[in-house]
């Protein structure tokens, strides 16, 4: 939602206005980093959650890291294709969130997609006692 805001803000927004927007985004973003991490553990035995919390955190951060260094080159590209006019960077800025738009798109139909799949059914394997030295070595 605040992303096509963005797309379509003028030059003269009031700062207040793009605090707000930021704001919001930032809540959405903390939301929806919660509910992607509990969806993550759906469908998986207790003792495997403490495997895939680390897994999970780490592709999470390196997808939210790659998409604003995609939204980054996006950004730069539409710069350096004008002149340094107030009237250009407007555009290159509602180019670059058109883009970002178009992303979280993607992502929803891939969501829609995922949550029509059916879970994996976790088979139950029976715990083994295992050394202290063999699970740290396990590691």
């Amino acid at each position: 939602m605040t992303t096509t805001t963005f797309a379509q803000l003028g030059p003269n927004c009031s700062p207040l206005i793009i605090c707000g927007l930021v704001l919001i985004a930032g809540f959405g973003g903390g939301f929806a980093w919660v509910a992607g991490t509990a969806a993550g553990y759906v469908g998986l035995p207790e003792d495997r959650i403490s495997h895939a919390a680390p897994l999970l955190s780490t592709v999470m951060r390196l997808g939210a890291s790659f998409g604003t260094a995609l939204a980054a080159i996006v950004l730069q590209r539409e710069l350096d294709a004008g002149p340094a006019t107030q009237a250009h960077l407007v555009t290159a800025f509602h180019s670059t969130f058109a883009w970002a738009v178009g992303a979280v798109l993607l992502a929803v139909v891939m969501l829609i997609a995922l949550s029509r799949s059916e879970p994996a059914v976790a088979v139950a394997r029976p715990r083994q006692d295992t050394s202290e030295f063999e699970t740290i070595a396990a590691i």
